[in-house]
């Protein structure tokens, strides 16, 4: 049985017409997908259990809507990644599983993926952010990429050909634009790149999280203002055209490590995991505001939600005296000073309980979804596929987004 978004929180307005009909305007849509973000660091889900505030997405989902029910479809992030881009479960395709950042594409030639499917259908494309689906890395000597840290000489030997062309990438399966790095931010190299280049060389060894190149410019404070900067710009940009632009916007952001810029260090009082949480939900912020400073909010459809729940590693991001639980066993007595990134259930990041797959997912989409909505429809982020081909009335043959199933049947 198809499973709906909208329901009766449809504000429908033409009785007996098609929700969809050719002549309505193709809607903006904007996929934003946070990195290891538990239900409940989010705090319109997790109340109380929440010790950090995220009034954007909460702003969000009074504006729009939000799922109790809805889950990634694996508790670690390169098959879910798959699976948000093709509609695919990420068992179909060997090797799915968690990549490094030098590892070759997961996504095969000619496979349709959400954007290729909508750039077919005349709409603009843009990925900007964490990629981690494994892309060609042009080398010096036609070998697989390789990397060596020198911790006495402190200097980093690799074989990459930093003026190279890079194959199998976001732009080679329906991006018209890509700004991110390889893979998460704890995976080198660490080396902003442009569509098909890398922006600079990797010069200097980086030993803050796994060994590996890193470019003079990169800096990671100042990874998630970059990528919220170009997001903005790029809407901007495209409000100003007539053609419809789908934005996909996977952020590095609350995964470790657990970098705020200076802006939102010490904000939070559960130490630098909190202040990251929180520059996320300012990132969502900006880009809600962009679409609405361009006057495009009554057609834009934006989603915002987590690649799967959050990860153990945060520990480290909180203060001495802030505490951090996730619930191994059920119940667990509440207390009040603590923060439960998994919300009410059981695990985190990793695991086959609820706290490592079932996440925060909220929906804006001004004129059809009514404000201030709440459903409890079980929902897997595989299901964007087939939701933006409903969206578009494309037809997608049985060999693409197998798994996919529109959000939006009545």
């Amino acid at each position: 049985m198809k499973l709906y978004l909208i329901a009766a929180a449809v504000m429908g307005a033409v009785v007996g017409t098609p929700l969809f009909a050719a002549e309505r305007a193709k809607p903006n849509i904007i996929y934003i997908l946070a990195d290891d973000m538990g239900l409940g660091d989010v705090k319109t889900y997790g109340g109380d259990r929440c010790k950090v505030d995220t009034p954007h997405m909460d702003r969000l989902a009074e504006k729009g809507m939000k799922f109790t029910d809805a889950h990634s479809s694996s508790s670690v992030c390169t098959p879910t990644r798959y699976s948000v881009l093709t509609g695919r479960y990420n068992f179909r395709v060997r090797g799915s599983g968690v990549l490094n950042g030098y590892a070759p594409a997961l996504i095969k030639p000619g496979r349709e993926t959400v954007a290729s499917m909508l750039k077919k259908h005349g709409y603009a494309t843009a990925m900007v952010g964490k990629w981690h689906l494994g892309m060609g890395l042009p080398t010096s000597d036609g070998k697989e990429p390789r990397c060596t840290v020198d911790k006495k000489k402190g200097t980093v030997a690799s074989n990459f050909d930093w003026n190279g062309t890079i194959t199998d990438g976001p732009c080679d399966v329906g991006f018209d634009y890509y700004y991110g790095t390889t893979a998460s931010l704890d995976m080198p190299p660490y080396v902003w790149i442009e569509n098909d280049r890398f922006t600079e060389p990797g010069t200097r060894p980086n030993e803050m999280c796994r060994p590996g190149p890193q470019a003079e410019n990169f800096e990671f404070t100042e990874v998630l203002p970059t990528i919220t900067r170009k997001s903005v710009t790029w809407i901007q940009q495209q409000a100003k055209t007539k053609k419809p632009f789908f934005l996909y916007m996977p952020l590095y952001s609350p995964h470790t490590p657990i970098v705020p810029s200076s802006n939102f260090q010490g904000k939070s009082p559960l130490g630098s995991y909190g202040d990251f949480v929180m520059e996320t939900d300012w990132s969502v912020g900006q880009i809600v505001q962009a679409v609405e400073a361009a006057g495009i909010a009554d057609n834009t459809l934006i989603i915002v939600t987590a690649d799967n729940g959050c990860s153990p590693a945060a520990k480290r991001g909180f203060k001495d005296k802030a505490k951090i639980a996730f619930r191994m066993d059920q119940p667990v007595d509440e207390n009040p000073n603590v923060h439960y990134p998994g919300d009410i259930y059981r695990g985190h990041k990793a695991d086959i309980y609820e706290g490592g797959h079932r996440v925060p997912f909220i929906v804006r989409w001004d004129g059809m979804v009514k404000p201030g909505g709440v459903s409890d429809q079980t929902i897997c982020l595989v299901d964007l596929f087939a939701t933006c081909a409903d969206i578009v009335g494309a037809d997608i043959p049985d060999t693409a987004g197998e798994d996919s199933v529109s959000m939006l049947t009545i």
